[in-house]
């Protein structure tokens, strides 16, 4: 994995290099190619493009059966797959193929702004230009966006944006008039039976549109054979495409020669004469009528050939042997002079081959340069890392030294009411757990309200059922249609009764004790909000050994450090409570971000609510399982958090003095946000500083940055369960789980050139949650007796236990 962070840092410095270098087509150039492919110079011509790959093991299929007809092919590759198998695409070039980009995402998003589809042309682009050697002229659109059924860009149609983007970018897009439909196809005999149709209806139709996937690599065969068979000749895209650049015409051509009679010399001249201006685009018809003698008669006069007064009737209109040298002088010259230009692939590689040997010896030369940038971003990335280790060690040493004296014990009959909110969407799996954990809390005074988000699954029959097993418990459902969460949330302060609100994901557990210890911190009127401990459910999946350190290590030393001053930056959504007044004179939650409890918890703070974190106020939650529900809900997380730190910038200009300006803001933007871009350059630089010996500039600040991560996660583990096996595990998170977390701030940066919409954002539960709340009832619970009304008994809460949830198999405390 450090490998592939070092190669990551030379590619994107490669990369920079290759898009100042690349050239952008003109519009001119790209109408050329258009009016080329529709010449007669292409009659029964046709190109196959085989999109979405590289796709093993079919890829070799492919491979295998067009070398075997001979038939070249153009291969749109997406760069994350190029990425993952750079063999098979190597392989295709190594092959005699053309390597060409189909977008590094394939998404549908690809061409929302000129920012976007640079990131997704130039990385692909270069990624490709490594592996193969040769740069990609050629841009498929993912679902040809933006080109439909034209085989390029069309002249006589208003250009798109993206289209213009892709030309300034120095590509020119490609569609496809040919479509078999390969995709959806289930057997061979309806791919030709398609491709029949589409030849026969679009006799003009060249580019034909196929997929690397089983089905179609089964019945290339049988399409190669069905093309020939038919007359059509297999070309290379570039040939469709790509003008003669020289014209050496063989012979005298006369009126009535066809391409047939002269091996496509009157294409080849008719092509020059539009070249030159002598002729409109639709006479490139392969026959040499009146309109290309008439035109070629006034390229003789205008070259001094012919006399116009006295014109010679032997050679007029006649391309004899002075007019065909001329042409074949003048054609050479053009190709001299454009030699810079964008043309055909054997061109492109003779412009670029002085380019990449530049861009060697520039890569050469910098090396001191890139040395000292390795150096710099090592250095700041252990400074800005020192920094917040000591920033918090001693934000927590202030909040042991002034700790507020927060009760520990309240009268019964003092006791204020929670309404404990539980909004879900498709929680089927673990609701039930969910509610009977805050059934069985100690907690006299509360009501529980579930608010059923629209849910297609069986969640609002598993609620009632429980309702019906617990008649005595204010249990109230409120079914709505699908508004996101914190619509629901909404919904649920509307019909809620009391000025606590304990609001808990539908996939979470409460400890019974955990009520009690929300509610002593709103005696304190400035609190807005308290934020739970959440511990997670997973039983020993590496994912969730990583996601129990992240949590641990965060809440340890994070949340308890912030809290020393009141202002936590996020209330989790397992685990959190809120003073409902505060949150309705904010408006309710706000439906402007993926976060909307980091965004509330934002607001109270800007507000002036202290934010603080209660350790006993614990809760256990279903984390995902595999890498894809991981990354999915990661992304919402990241992303949310940017764009709450956008929504809440002001409050740096507003109240630059204050909590949220100071700690909040600056610590989600920096350590959130640009800290995660930064680190895989600190890890490169141990593969650097190894391979070139850097050892004092490059490794041993690498060392001395690790052991401030060790020791940082030493801190945050102490004290909790299994803490000397989860510390074993920190240099393997370190190794492993770390990517996964740079890449999603990544993917999160890039797309937040993007809008997207509020929504649930929900990966897939397997009732882990249900599960460990059965393993749980193993240990029984103890409820303190709850007097009658007006009595006056007071409940020690310090004294409470907190481990009834996290007794059983995995002594979880």
């Amino acid at each position: 994995m450090l490998l592939l962070l070092g190669g990551a840092l030379l590619f994107a410095l490669g990369l920079s290099f290759s898009v100042l270098s690349k050239k952008p087509i003109s519009y001119v150039q790209a109408a050329e190619r258009y009016h080329y492919y529709y010449s007669a110079a292409n009659d029964k011509k046709v190109a196959f493009t085989v999109d979405d790959g590289p796709h093993p093991p079919v890829s070799e299929e492919f491979f295998t059966v067009l070398e075997q007809y001979d038939a070249p092919a153009t291969f749109f590759y997406i760069g994350e797959k190029a990425l993952l198998r750079p063999d098979i695409v190597r392989e295709a070039a190594e092959r005699g193929f053309d390597v060409e980009n189909h977008s590094f995402t394939h998404s549908h998003d690809a061409h929302t702004s000129y920012t976007r589809l640079s990131v997704e042309l130039s990385v692909t682009g270069y990624l490709i230009d490594q592996i193969t050697g040769e740069r990609p002229l050629f841009y498929r659109p993912p679902y040809l966006l933006g080109i439909g059924v034209d085989p390029t860009i069309n002249p006589y149609l208003p250009l798109p944006e993206d289209m213009l983007w892709a030309l300034e970018l120095g590509y020119l897009p490609i569609g496809s008039d040919i479509d078999p439909k390969d995709w959806i196809a289930t057997s061979t005999e309806e791919i030709i039976a398609r491709l029949a149709r589409e030849l026969e209806s679009k006799p003009n139709g060249r580019i034909i549109l196929l997929h690397e996937d089983a089905t179609m690599a089964k019945a290339l065969p049988a399409t190669i054979e069905y093309l020939h068979k038919n007359g059509y000749s297999i070309v290379s895209l570039a040939e469709l495409l790509t003008p003669p650049e020289e014209i050496s015409l063989l012979g005298t051509l006369w009126p009535g020669d066809t391409n047939e009679k002269t091996n496509g010399d009157v294409s080849k001249l008719q092509w020059f004469l539009y070249g030159k201006g002598y002729l409109d685009p639709y006479a490139l018809s392969g026959v040499f009528d009146t309109q290309t003698k008439a035109a070629l008669t006034e390229f003789q006069i205008a070259q001094g050939i012919l006399d116009p007064s006295n014109p010679d009737a032997a050679i007029a209109g006649i391309a004899e042997a002075s007019t065909r040298d001329l042409i074949r002088t003048l054609s050479l010259k053009d190709t001299i002079d454009n030699a810079g230009s964008v043309s055909g692939r054997s061109l492109w590689n003779s412009a670029t081959a002085p380019v990449a040997y530049g861009v060697r010896t520039i890569y050469i030369t910098t090396t001191p340069f890139l040395r000292e940038a390795l150096i710099g971003i090592l250095f700041l990335t252990l400074i800005l890392v020192v920094a917040r280790s000591l920033g918090l060690a001693g934000l927590l040493l202030f909040g042991r030294l002034r700790r507020v004296r927060v009760p520990q014990v309240i009268a019964i009959n003092e006791m204020p009411g929670i309404s404990v909110v539980i909004p879900a969407y498709n929680e089927e799996e673990n609701i039930a757990a969910t509610i009977e954990s805050v059934i069985r809390c100690s907690y006299p005074k509360r009501e529980i309200i579930v608010i059923d988000d629209g849910s297609t699954d069986g969640t609002a029959q598993q609620v009632h059922a429980v309702i019906e097993a617990y008649p005595q418990e204010k249990v109230k459902l409120i079914q709505l249609e699908n508004g996101g969460k914190a619509h629901a949330i909404n919904v649920a302060l509307e019909h809620s009764h009391y000025d606590i609100i304990a609001v808990l994901d539908a996939d979470a557990a409460i400890d019974p004790h955990a009520l009690q210890h929300f509610a002593k911190h709103f005696q304190d009127s400035g609190v807005g909000a308290v934020a739970g401990r959440v511990r997670t459910t997973g039983r020993g999946n590496m994912l969730d050994v990583f996601q129990t350190l992240e949590y641990a290590i965060g809440q340890n030393i994070d949340k308890k450090a912030f809290s020393a001053l009141g202002a936590v930056g996020v209330v989790p959504g397992p685990a959190g409570a809120w003073r409902k007044d505060a949150v309705l004179e904010m408006g309710g939650f706000s439906t402007d971000t993926l976060v909307e409890d980091q965004d509330m918890t934002l607001t109270l703070l800007r507000a002036g609510k202290k934010i603080v974190y209660e350790p006993l106020a614990l809760a256990y939650t279903e984390t995902p399982h595999n890498v894809t529900n991981f990354l999915k809900q990661r992304f919402r997380w990241v992303y949310g958090t940017m764009q709450c730190f956008w929504k809440h910038k002001g409050a740096m200009v507003e109240q630059p003095t204050s909590n949220m300006s100071v700690v909040v803001l600056p610590n989600t933007f920096i350590y959130n946000i640009c800290l995660p871009l930064l680190y895989p350059f600190a890890d490169s630089a141990l593969i650097i500083g190894l391979i070139f010996g850097q050892w004092e500039t490059l490794v041993l600040p690498f060392l001395v940055f690790t052991a401030f991560d060790l020791s940082y996660a030493f801190l945050g583990l102490w004290g909790e369960p299994r803490a000397g096996r989860l510390l074993f595990a920190v240099p393997l998170q370190r190794i492993l789980y770390r990517q996964l977390l740079y890449y999603t701030v990544m993917r999160a940066v890039v797309r937040a050139i993007e809008g997207t919409g509020s929504g649930w954002n929900k990966f897939r539960k397997i009732g882990e949650t249900q599960r460990y709340y059965v393993r749980s009832l193993r240990t029984p619970v103890t409820v303190e007796p709850v007097p009658v009304s007006g009595e006056s008994l007071a409940v020690p809460i310090a004294s409470l236990s907190v481990s009834s949830l996290a007794g059983g198999p995995e002594e979880r405390s």
